[in-house]
């Protein structure tokens, strides 16, 4: 039976008027005014039923879409408030969808699109934080092998620990690759061999520096013997000039005696500036001479012996260096969180 143009029209208003408030669907429902055409008006309102139920489908389709690319991005980890707020907004949107009403999909529908908001700015916060991390890993790994005034050139890392520069700067290579896609597992492999090429520049450059480090422990170690030797040496001469020399055969020994006292570098430097080889004569007296020797003499052998109690604190110095400025290095290539 044809649908009379009065009643077409009034299914079309009615319609209009439900989809612009949805008000409308529960006054269309009840009103009585209705009854003569209760037939029609039930049949709109099922149809508009099944379209919002068909909408919010798709709706929630698409959010799930988005939730699993929240997911594989690991929003959680930088933005944890806006992940479980869109996973919470998920739940309710399933829920309205359950209830099988006209309010309850669109309720859906408008929950849905709330998810998919939620989602991507949590995508986003985690996408944001992560290129950050780059940024900074990248930033720490360029002071290793700047051109001019890495440190990498700086502590001789290309002589001294070959194998470790090589494989750090592969790993930075990696890292640079990896940034430049735009997938979670890309900014996760790169984060990964940004922080591998610090470790790996950190350990060249404390190999690196166990070459100075041993070369400084064996100059201590050569001024200790020449030092204990000259101590040694003084000593054995001054007692040998004081219990066994007679004059005028003293100035022999004497001068034999006090070259030994000046093995220390300084005292050496001053007795050839002040003695006068040239114009000393045999048996003749020089009271100042031996005045001299007598007193800087001991002088350069018990500098000697002070150095000698001196090596141990000299030797923690070198190493309490080292510690420092290897504890500076580290902070300074702990790759940042």
């Amino acid at each position: 039976m044809a649908m009379e143009p009065q009643v077409k029209q009034l299914l079309v208003s009615l319609s209009k008027a439900i989809k612009g408030d949805r008000s409308f669907f529960v006054t269309a429902k009840t009103d009585l005014v209705f009854d003569p055409v209760r037939t029609h008006v039930d049949g709109l309102l099922d149809q508009l039923t099944r379209e919002a139920k068909i909408q919010a489908e798709k709706e929630i389709a698409s959010a799930q879409s988005v939730l699993n690319e929240m997911e594989d991005w690991h929003a959680h980890e930088a933005a944890f408030s806006e992940y479980n707020s869109a996973l919470n907004t998920m739940a309710k949107a399933k829920e309205n969808f359950q209830t099988n009403s006209y309010f309850g999909y669109l309720d859906a529908q408008s929950l849905a699109e709330e998810v998919k908001k939620k989602a991507k700015s949590a995508i986003d916060a985690q996408k944001a934080h992560m290129k950050g991390v780059i940024d900074k890993l990248k930033s720490q790994a360029a002071q290793l092998w700047e051109i001019e005034g890495g440190d990498f050139d700086k502590y001789e890392v290309k002589r001294y620990a070959p194998v470790e520069l090589e494989a750090s700067l592969k790993s930075s290579r990696e890292a640079w690759k990896y940034s430049d896609a735009e997938t979670y597992a890309s900014y996760s492999r790169a984060q990964s061999s940004y922080k591998e090429c610090l470790r790996l520049g950190y350990t060249a450059i404390e190999k690196a520096m166990e070459a100075p480090r041993k070369h400084e422990f064996e100059l201590l170690g050569t001024a200790l013997a020449f030092m204990f030797s000259s101590a040694l040496f003084a000593l054995l001469f001054y007692v040998a000039i004081f219990l066994f020399s007679t004059p005028p055969s003293i100035n022999l020994p004497l001068v034999i005696g006090v070259v030994l006292g000046y093995l220390s570098p300084v005292p050496i430097c001053v007795s050839f500036k002040i003695w006068d080889w040239d114009k000393r004569e045999r048996g003749t007296d020089f009271h100042f001479e031996r005045l001299f020797g007598i007193i800087l003499g001991p002088l350069a052998g018990l500098a000697s012996v002070y150095y000698i109690f001196q090596y141990p604190q000299n030797r923690r110095g070198i190493e309490d260096r080292y510690k420092r400025h290897l504890g500076q290095l580290l902070e300074k290539y702990t790759p940042v969180c």
